[in-house]
């Protein structure tokens, strides 16, 4: 497994090895950018970057690193309920 931690636009997931009805499958390098189709464009297949949102003021306010990534969990643990 590799991954793309050094390169915010790329987000990298595991290999996947798998035997299905006696073919066995893998997959390398399964890395993708995270697009979005276009909003100005109007050629084929035609796409742009996902805006990515601000971070929140609560966690930029909450003093240390600890405490800043502390309180960007509880953002995406209510993000996720």
């Amino acid at each position: 497994i590799h991954d793309h931690s050094d390169n915010i636009l790329i987000v990298g997931i595991g290999e996947i090895q798998a035997v299905l009805n006696g073919v066995e499958f893998r997959t390398r390098h399964n890395d993708y950018n995270l697009n979005q189709p276009s909003t100005t464009s109007t050629d084929y297949g035609a796409t742009e970057p996902i805006a990515t949102p601000d971070v929140p003021p609560a966690v930029l306010n909450a003093g240390s690193v600890d405490n800043q990534i502390t309180e960007m969990q509880e953002w995406f643990r209510a993000f996720k309920t």
